[in-house]
């Protein structure tokens, strides 16, 4: 997938980039929009929403494990009037789009922007691998946690721990609470933004009085929408119903068996393997970030990962959580102009380039440079326009190219290259001045000679 420079004015505006991510979305999805059997879990929300209009009451008329909140999406879908089918469809593209939209942004610290596009397109892409199509429950509530983690890096960015860090710290986890009442899995993520703000009011000086204050109310704010939802069940005569279904049946859950369980997270690993690559790689192209930013993405993808690992059953859309985080880390690999694999075997060398964006001010500067070098025969490309990773014949794994330079093997651009334009040209300067000087010796011996 390649983006065109032209397309910069897109990606710049937050506007036009939804535009963007909403064509890619439907794109991806229309070929499934009216389908009633994506997926028979979607088929069951509906249902379950649609009894609700009715007067059913979730765990008590119809049973389910699934937190409220996602049945009361589903309701809130059936009032749009028709099947429900299209309808919800539609409705869980936009979550899509909305939940990209926000991965760009969360990207663009690590990224420029054609980059950060392409995470939220290849967001929007990935969903539909694990089996994220139609509208099972990540695809809603993957926004409330990228929102809440959104938060987070303005808290991390914004200098001081008072009481907008406080704010802050509420709004992320409440965002996480609503997630954890569409499924708790979220709980994964609050825990780690929880610790987060912990760690950076105390690193930044805030009492440890103060920081239990603030940690008690942001613990009541993740546990509100579910303490509200217990407490509506419980006033109607019904909390034992509630605390059964969403708290203690997970615990009498049946297993498969280990060697089915192993079968889908080996499919799980392989599918997610691409982008987990791309993310990896990633680390070492992104612009420079503070360490606490850093520190903040990288264990956002690895709570989700967590969540995934010790549920044990790994169906495929349990994946879906792991899509949001990793796509915001690859970003600037998704961007970067050097980006690709070299496969060899013998003296032959294919590249298959993941170039996504054409970066016009390194293509100025190194014209630029040849410019400068050219015309005495010195000019050779930037070490960077040859590619930073290769597939060796017989390794098979992937290995550094022992022909490139260190900083190719790095994986990143060399440094910026206007210092070495100057340099060549003071260079070419200098070369200009010699050679006048000794044609004037020359001239001067030539003229003693004669006279």
């Amino acid at each position: 997938m390649r983006l065109a420079a032209a397309a910069r004015a897109w990606v710049d505006s937050p506007a036009r980039l939804a535009a963007l991510l909403l064509l890619v979305a439907v794109a991806a999805r229309a070929a499934q929009f009216g389908n009633p059997v994506v997926q028979v879990d979607d088929e069951f929300y509906l249902l379950t929403g649609d009894r609700m209009l009715h007067g059913a009451l979730p765990y008590v008329d119809i049973w389910d494990r699934k937190p409220i909140g996602l049945f009361l999406i589903y309701a809130g879908i059936r009032l749009l009037g028709g099947a429900g089918v299209l309808q919800y469809q539609i409705v869980a593209t936009l979550f899509a789009v909305a939940t990209a939209l926000v991965v760009a942004r969360i990207a663009r610290n690590l990224s420029g922007p054609h980059g950060a596009a392409a995470a939220g397109g290849v967001y929007i892409l990935y969903l539909g691998i694990f089996g994220g199509e139609g509208g099972q429950s990540p695809v809603f509530y993957n926004l409330f946690v990228a929102l809440a983690a959104w938060t987070m890096i303005g808290l991390v960015r914004r200098p001081g721990f008072g009481t907008l860090a406080f704010g802050g710290g509420m709004v992320a986890m409440l965002l996480i609470g609503v997630a954890m009442q569409v499924k708790y899995t979220a709980l994964f993520e609050g825990l780690f933004f929880g610790l987060a703000l912990l760690w950076l009011g105390f690193k930044r000086g805030t009492g440890r009085g103060t920081l239990a204050a603030m940690a008690l109310a942001w613990i009541g704010a993740a546990l509100l929408p579910t303490l509200a939802a217990w407490a509506w069940y419980a006033a109607i005569g019904h909390g034992d119903a509630f605390v059964q279904a969403n708290f203690l049946s997970i615990l009498d859950r049946g297993s498969d068996g280990l060697g089915i369980a192993l079968k889908r997270l080996a499919g799980m690993v392989f599918c997610l393997v691409p982008l987990a690559l791309a993310a990896w790689l990633g680390r070492g192209m992104a612009r420079p970030v503070s360490d606490d930013v850093r520190r903040l993405l990288d264990g956002w993808a690895i709570a989700a990962i967590a969540g995934v690992l010790l549920f044990g059953t790994y169906f495929d859309h349990y994946a879906l959580p792991l899509i949001a985080p990793l796509c915001v880390l690859a970003a600037a690999w998704f961007g970067d102009g050097a980006a690709g694999l070299v496969l060899v075997s013998g003296r032959t060398r294919w590249r298959v380039p993941v170039r996504l964006a054409p970066d016009r001010q390194r293509q100025s500067a190194r014209a630029r440079l040849g410019a400068a070098g050219g015309a005495h025969g010195r000019f050779h490309p930037p070490a960077a326009s040859r590619l930073p990773l290769c597939v060796r014949r017989g390794a098979g794994a992937l290995s550094p190219d022992r022909q490139l330079p260190a900083h190719a093997l790095a994986l990143s651009e060399p440094p910026d290259p206007y210092p070495r334009i100057a340099r060549d040209r003071r260079r070419a300067h200098g070369r200009s001045r010699a050679d006048h000087g000794e044609a004037a010796r020359i001239r001067r011996r030539q003229h003693a000679a004669r006279s």
